[in-house]
C-alpha cells in the first residue's frame, strides 16, 4: 500500500500490485476446487475469498459498495478477473467458514509483509 496521506481512502491506497500479492497468498491457502456433486461452480473458492479480503481491506459496508469501487478501477478489475454477481458472492460467502479461512491467511503471512502498511506515528 502507498503511504496514506490526509484524505486518502482505503480504496485509493490499495494498488493492483497489492491485490496480486493477496491473490497469491489466497492461492497458497485455499486448495484447488474439486467438486464431486451438483452443478459445477463458475467461480472458485479462491475468487470468493479474494473478494472477501478486498471487502475487508476496502472497509466496505456492503457488497454493492465494493463492486462500485472495483468496477471504477479498470486496472484493479483486470487483476481480479471476472466478478461473480452480487447475489452469487453473498450466497457463497454465507457458506464458507470465513473465520477458519481468515485464521489460515493470518498464520500463513505471519512474518511476511504482503501489504506495506504506513509507519505508525508516535502520538505525544
Amino acid at each position: 500500500m502507498k503511504n496514506k496521506t490526509k484524505g486518502e481512502s482505503p480504496e485509493e491506497m490499495i494498488t493492483p500490485k497489492d491485490i496480486r500479492k493477496v491473490k497469491e497468498a489466497v492461492k497458497e491457502i485455499i486448495p484447488a476446487h474439486r467438486q464431486v456433486r451438483g452443478r459445477p461452480r463458475e467461480y472458485s473458492d479462491r475468487t470468493i475469498v479474494l473478494l472477501y479480503v478486498l471487502f475487508t481491506l476496502f472497509r466496505c459496508s456492503s457488497i454493492v459498495e465494493m463492486y462500485k469501487m472495483i468496477e471504477g478501477k479498470k486496472r484493479l478489475l483486470k487483476v481480479i478477473g471476472e466478478l461473480p454477481s452480487r447475489q452469487t458472492l453473498s450466497y457463497r460467502l454465507r457458506r464458507l467458514d470465513i473465520e477458519a479461512i481468515s485464521r489460515r491467511i493470518i498464520e500463513s503471512i505471519k512474518g511476511e509483509t504482503y501489504i506495506d502498511m504506513p509507519p505508525k506515528v508516535r502520538q505525544v
